[in-house]
């Protein structure tokens, strides 16, 4: 319970972090031939004359005369809509086995990496690997993405659908015992939760959603083979940076 309550305090100051970034101003001028200039960093008065520089370099100078009115606005934030993205994601787990095999739970995490590509304001879709630490074993999910997000505000809901198909090795799950094959099988995990976006092209991701993976262990002796199979169930609660 202390660490959900500490994943959920970590969201929520992220979120404050990012709304603030969004609610910074800046002065925009107006000249009376249309013209509009944003972004000032400095303004200075030359006799008759105002030089503007503005963040990105550029130097203005015109007559005191030519100027109607300074305001001062929200700043114009531009989010990513379209390229390329890496994203990093850590999670919680919270279920069980089927079948069970351990009666008391802790929790279990989940580390992945997801590279894909922003198609526009709304879709994205990516290939990700994971490491999926349970009591029972670790699985390493290969997996396809499908994102949806339907605002194009600095907040928006967001719904993800993973599918693939999760490794579980002997690497990761062996034991002493002779004859022991252990083999992967069907991952999905599809999300529901919501997106933060800054104006550096990176957002931050809160998701909540279903994580299933099937799993088999084998064991082979002289005069039969048995088989297990295993299916792990789990609540999924996953913060995320991408950039």
């Amino acid at each position: 319970m202390k660490k959900l309550t500490l994943f959920i305090f970590m969201c929520i100051g992220i979120c404050q972090l990012t709304n603030a970034q969004q609610k910074r101003t800046q002065e925009v001028l107006y000249l009376k031939n249309g013209s509009i200039i944003r972004n000032a960093k400095s303004l200075q008065y030359l006799d008759s004359l105002i030089e503007i520089q503005t963040t990105e370099g550029s130097l203005f100078r015109f007559e005191l005369s030519d100027l109607d009115s300074i305001a001062r606005e929200p700043v114009r934030v531009k989010f990513r809509t379209h390229g390329y993205f890496l994203a990093v994601e850590a999670g919680l787990l919270f279920g069980h086995d089927t079948p069970i095999t351990i009666e008391k739970r802790n929790t279990e995490a989940s580390l992945q990496i997801v590279s894909g590509y922003q198609w526009n304001s709304h879709w994205a879709t990516g290939i990700g690997a994971a490491m999926d630490i349970y009591q029972s074993g670790t699985t390493l999910p290969l997996f396809l993405r499908g994102m949806y997000t339907p605002l194009t505000n600095w907040l928006t809901p967001l719904i993800s659908f993973d599918m693939g198909y999760g490794l579980y090795t002997k690497a990761f799950n062996g034991s002493s015992i002779n004859g022991q094959l252990s083999q992967g099988g069907l991952f999905i995990n599809p999300t529901v939760g919501f997106i933060a976006r800054s104006e550096k092209r990176t957002a931050f991701s809160f998701s909540i959603g279903y994580r299933h993976q099937h799993a088999q262990q084998s064991f082979i002796n002289e005069k039969e083979t048995t088989s297990k199979n295993i299916i792990l169930h789990r609540m999924s609660i996953r913060v995320g940076l991408s950039f």
